[in-house]
Parts: C-alpha cells; sequence; structure tokens
C-alpha cells in the first residue's frame, strides 16, 4: 500500500493541537491519523514524523546525503501501534542530510576553593547533524 503524505495543516481538535498531516492512500482517499515513529540515533531515541528535522550527535555524511535508520523501537498510525522487541521488523525511516551545525555554548568552570589561584574556564560546543525526515516506511524488507 501506498501512502502519501501531505503538508502539514494548521493545528486542531483532531491532531490534539499538535501538528495534522492528511494521509492519501494509494486510492486517494483521506485518512485522519498521524504516523509517526520512534527511532535511535546514536544512543539516543527521536519521535518524528514525515516532514520534521532533527538534530542528532554528529554523523560522518555530507549535506544532501540520504540515511535509511532501520533502528525503529515503534511505529504509530492511528489508533495502532507496533512496538519492537527490541526493533519493529519491516520498518525504517529515511531521512536526509541538511548540515552539520554547533549547539549551544556550555562553559566548563573548575574552582578549588582549598587551592590559592585555582580557576579553570573552558568552553565548548557540540557538532550536530540536521535531518530532514523524508518517509516512514513500515512492511519494507529489511536491507543487509
Amino acid at each position: 500500500m501506498e501512502v502519501r503524505v501531505l503538508p502539514p495543516q494548521p493545528a486542531g481538535r483532531a491532531a490534539g493541537g499538535g501538528p495534522f498531516f492528511i494521509i492519501l492512500d494509494s486510492n486517494g482517499h483521506r485518512g485522519g491519523f498521524i504516523v509517526f515513529a520512534v527511532i535511535e540515533i546514536g544512543g539516543h531515541q527521536y519521535r518524528v514524523q514525515a516532514g520534521d528535522q532533527i538534530q542528532v550527535e554528529k554523523l560522518p555524511l555530507q549535506p544532501g546525503a540520504s540515511l535509511e535508520i532501520d533502528r525503529v523501537l515503534m511505529v504509530g498510525e492511528g489508533a495502532e501501534v507496533r512496538i519492537g522487541q527490541p526493533f519493529v521488523p519491516e520498518a525504517r525511516v529515511r531521512a536526509t542530510v541538511l548540515g552539520q551545525v554547533k549547539g549551544e555554548k556550555i562553559i566548563v568552570f573548575k574552582y578549588r576553593p582549598g587551592a590559592k589561584r585555582y580557576r579553570r574556564k573552558q568552553g565548548h560546543r557540540q557538532i550536530y547533524t540536521v535531518l530532514r525526515i523524508e518517509a516512514i516506511e513500515t512492511g519494507v524488507p529489511a536491507s543487509a
């Protein structure tokens, strides 16, 4: 079954106040449910929908590169939710790399009250990869 996702519609009651996607099946019929997935990348879990942009730990990929994520922990389509043990078989998420960005600056300040003149100040900015979620696919055999 082919599923097309139209751009997000204004938030309303049906979506519980969040973004509401109109789902069309291969016949062009509307379904009023949200397709989402919980994926794992770099030891972190993210809840994503088609069209979302997420920041993940730095990945060694160039902007414009395509990425298939098969570590899908959960897939939800309307009232139906499939939970993996640990991963959902035959489910994957396709994403595109938009670029690399730096996070907010974090100040690391070390101070020892017992030592005279011991003060160390250091800054750090973590590098993140920005991904755009293109599609959530189910019923697709896992690639080896």
